[in-house]
């Protein structure tokens, strides 16, 4: 008779500590913080995480947690992570200008930003712009953090990772017309 109730002690014990791993890895593998959306500012179509804001023969405007992101023609961003105050995206192809804090990865390469930055990624090339307009913005890769203010590079996104500093004109820019409907958008 003990030791029947010894065994039955003994399996309530182990059911009882494996119900309790079980529920805090599921617990912790399902988040419980609300995630902010994107939100086309013109259309109103919202992109929740994990989707793709895409444009293709047009210019478009995204808001996203109080910040604003634009893209250019042909361009693919992705809403990774759309937590209160880790806001992330991944730039797939083409151009961008932020708005305020805002974090874009694109391949290796993390950029953060405060203040109005353009960010291009020419995906066939392996290589970036950054071009900070009236902000800080920080570009980490390989173990290696560069801070821009008021500056502009061009940047392999994979080893050897060269920078080049660039200069950014944007009115004589092949994409002089998006730049030019960013700044009519921001002055309205």
């Amino acid at each position: 008779m003990k030791y029947s109730k010894f065994i039955t002690f003994d399996a309530l014990l182990i059911s009882l500590v494996v119900v309790i791993a079980t529920s805090l890895l599921v617990w912790n593998r399902i988040d419980t913080e609300p995630h902010m959306t994107a939100t086309n500012i013109e259309t109103g179509e919202i992109i929740e995480r994990g989707e793709i804001m895409t444009t293709t023969d047009e210019h478009s405007a995204f808001e996203v947690n109080d910040s604003i992101v634009y893209l250019s023609k042909n361009t693919e961003l992705k809403l990774v992570d759309g937590r209160e105050g880790q806001i992330d995206l991944q730039l797939i192809q083409g151009r961008i200008v932020l708005e305020d804090n805002l974090n874009i990865s694109i391949r290796e390469v993390d950029i953060s930003t405060t203040g109005q930055t353009s960010v291009v990624h020419y995906s066939w090339l392996d290589e970036i712009e950054v071009a900070t307009i009236n902000s800080t913005t920080l570009i980490e890769f390989d173990d290696q953090t560069l801070e821009l203010e008021n500056e502009a590079i061009n940047l392999q996104t994979l080893d050897p990772y060269i920078v080049q500093y660039i200069e950014l004109d944007a009115g004589n820019s092949s994409e002089a017309d998006f730049y030019e409907w960013v700044s009519s958008f921001t002055q309205q």
